[in-house]
């Protein structure tokens, strides 16, 4: 079985951990290398992060040669889950703006 853990650290503190997601993959069936995997995916609704609770079975198809990444993205493309719908460009900027300056001054200390 594979478990993967998704973890929020608040401003990378790891004693401040919280668990937001979940997925558990069991592999039910091999044929000349390739897998089909039973996977269970969940999500905790969270406020913060505008995200809702999932709780969904899949099935996902998968070459074992694909490694492990292969096989989650597949889960989650198999469950209708993807990268989103982008960000505002405006958004972006001010975003890219505000790394730059906080990559300044960890450059200057």
């Amino acid at each position: 079985m594979l478990v993967v853990t998704a973890e929020i650290w608040p401003d990378g503190d790891e004693s401040k951990s919280h668990e937001i997601g979940y997925i558990f993959a069991s592999n039910e069936a091999d044929i000349d290398g390739a897998s089909a995997y039973e996977a269970r995916i969940l999500q905790n609704c969270s406020e913060h992060l505008s995200t809702a609770a999932i709780d969904r079975y899949v099935l996902a198809f998968r070459e074992r040669s694909d490694g492990v990444w292969g096989l989650v993205a597949e889960i989650l493309n198999s469950a209708g889950i993807t990268a989103g719908h982008g960000i505002n460009p405006i958004v972006a900027q001010q975003l890219q703006s505000a790394l730059a300056e906080n990559k300044k001054g960890n450059e200057d200390a």
